[in-house]
C-alpha cells in the first residue's frame, strides 16, 4: 500500500514530506505561495501541498520518519 507522510503537530503541522525542490518554474500557484522548506541534514523538504510529497510503501516508512 502507498502512503504520504504528513506532519500532524509542530511549526510545520500539515506539511508534507517529499524530495527537495529542483530550481525550475513551478506551475502549481499554492507551491510557490508556499514553498517547501528543506530539512537540515537530510535529502528530503516539506511541502505545502499533498502533489509534492513522496509516495512510499507502508514497509519502507521507518527510515523517513527516524530521519
Amino acid at each position: 500500500m502507498m502512503h504520504r507522510i504528513r506532519i500532524t503537530f509542530g511549526e510545520y503541522k500539515g506539511r508534507y514530506i517529499g524530495r527537495p525542490l529542483v530550481v525550475g518554474i513551478d506551475t502549481n500557484p499554492e507551491a510557490r505561495r508556499e514553498s517547501a522548506v528543506n530539512i537540515t541534514g537530510a535529502a528530503y523538504a516539506l511541502h505545502a501541498t499533498e502533489r509534492g510529497a513522496t509516495q512510499i510503501l507502508s514497509a519502507n516508512t521507518e527510515g523517513v520518519r527516524a530521519e
